[in-house]
């Protein structure tokens, strides 16, 4: 496991101080290779799993209140964890507000199981996604993504196909 840290900024998504653990199951079920992130106390994401590949999992302790965010290890492009862009660990709610105690001792809180997938992109993050992977894509600008796009969908050719109406039988051409 590694908690090495990616160098990559920081985000208003953080960690607050919490005694309740609890044991974690990320699933990958897309079919990427995912890499898992904790996001630490001051916003910055350490890496815990360089390549989660698909259909395997990583279990961990983590706790309530910490953020979990999963990329693909290829685009960089976030992977849907727990239905969501990113994953909180719920606070309990049968449970009193502990963390402020002083002296207050860990708490087991149960385990969970989350599911990391491909969530549903917009054409745009498709486009960015295929562009990082391109050899100048550092120099690209979202503006120049936004006119390749624009290009793109003006240029697409009319399409005609046949449509079979089941309710009276009939085919026509659309």
């Amino acid at each position: 496991m590694s908690n090495q840290s990616s160098g990559s900024g920081t985000c208003d998504l953080r960690s607050f101080k919490s005694k309740r653990r609890v044991l974690i199951t990320f699933v990958n079920k897309s079919e990427r290779i995912a890499e898992l992130y904790w996001v630490d106390f001051n916003g910055k994401l350490v890496m815990y799993c360089k390549e989660l590949q698909p259909g395997k999992e990583h279990k961990l302790i983590t706790y309530v209140t910490h953020p979990w965010i999963a990329r693909d290890s290829v685009t960089g492009q976030w992977l849907s964890v727990g239905g969501k862009q990113w994953y909180v660990t719920p606070m309990p709610q049968d449970s009193h507000d502990i963390d402020d105690e002083p002296g207050a001792e860990l708490i087991d809180v149960g385990s969970v199981e989350v599911t990391i997938q491909i969530p549903v992109y917009r054409l745009q993050d498709i486009c960015i996604g295929f562009f990082r992977k391109c050899q100048k894509a550092h120099e690209l600008t979202e503006e120049q993504v936004n006119q390749y796009l624009l290009h793109k969908v003006n240029n697409i050719p009319k399409v005609s196909f046949r449509v079979y109406r089941e309710s009276d039988g009939t085919i026509t051409n659309e």
